[in-house]
């Protein structure tokens, strides 16, 4: 079926459950869910590359770029993509202001899925500031009710990561932080950005400090070894500047389509990474002791 677009107006306003439930009883019972959370938004209305228009549409609608539902093999009765809709247009330090509002809708919709849809192998994946939206969705969960969220590029705060795999709804949860050597500008770029936000992004890794956080560096060569040996090869970078480089370098969709169904497991993909399932080293760091906001708005320390 085509995308499912759920915005965080419907989950406020109680409109996303009734139209859920109808796009599941379209598939099978035990079909995958993937909730699909798109990230920054340049300024202008017109903007063409709108996620739902674009990247999330069915694979055939657009040009040359990758669509995310018929690459994660959810088109027809395969599975259900839904889009998740929030408010990421206008400044960066404006928009990632806004991640801890989305993050409470994001784990709304979550649990709806899961009462909906419950045996059903239920995945967020979030690229760029939209990790920052899935993370904050699974520290504030109840239940542990997402089986697992991929991170791409992710543009978010790395103590928050830590809070959202320890969390209720993190914990078991299996989180994989995909990272590349092309994304490595932009992660500079919102350390320095971002100041005063965030203490540092993902893309150094959390490693082995989480059993359920595994790093995947797409430029890795055991890494990529054992991507090949599973049956998903990758090509080494090409030394360009992307950010779209999780999602648009070769295979990474089908990877990442293969984990939506289960095949591997995130759990049975992490055993097979080199010891340590490291990502890249730091683009850059803030001193060891930084305030920040958490998604309530406070403002803690972190030591």
């Amino acid at each position: 079926m085509a995308v499912l677009r759920i915005s965080a107006g419907d989950c406020a306003a109680g409109r996303a459950e009734p139209a859920i439930r109808a796009a599941l009883d379209r598939i099978a019972p035990e079909a995958p869910v993937a909730v699909l959370v798109h990230g920054l938004r340049l300024p202008g209305a017109n903007w063409r590359p709108c996620p739902e228009r674009h990247v999330f549409a069915p694979l055939d609608r657009f040009g040359a770029q990758p669509r995310w539902p018929g690459r994660l093999g959810l088109e027809g009765d395969a599975g259900l993509a839904v889009s998740f809709e929030w408010p990421a247009r206008g400044g960066l330090r404006a928009v990632f202001r806004r991640t801890g509002a989305a993050a409470a809708a994001l784990a709304h919709l979550t649990m709806v899925l899961r009462r909906a849809a419950p045996c059903a192998r239920l995945t967020l994946i979030g690229h760029s500031m939209g990790a920052e939206v899935v993370l904050g969705a699974l520290g504030a969960l109840p239940l542990p009710v997402a089986d697992a969220a991929v991170l791409l590029a992710a543009a978010a705060c790395r103590e928050r990561a830590h809070r959202a795999a320890a969390s209720v709804g993190g914990r078991g949860c299996a989180i994989l932080n995909v990272t590349s050597a092309e994304n490595r500008p932009f992660d500079r770029l919102l350390n320095a950005w971002l100041r005063g936000l965030v203490d540092a992004t993902p893309a150094e890794g959390l490693g082995a400090a989480r059993a359920n956080w595994t790093d995947l560096s797409l430029d890795d060569p055991g890494t990529r070894a054992a991507l090949a040996a599973l049956g998903h090869p990758m090509r080494p970078t090409d030394g360009r500047v992307c950010h779209l480089s999780t999602y648009t370098r070769p295979g990474a969709l089908e990877l990442y389509g293969a984990l939506i169904h289960g095949r591997p497991t995130p759990e049975r993909l992490a055993s097979l990474l080199p010891a340590g399932r490291r990502a890249p080293a730091p683009a850059s760091r803030l001193p060891p002791e930084h305030k920040v906001a958490d998604a309530a708005g406070a403002r803690v320390t972190i030591p």
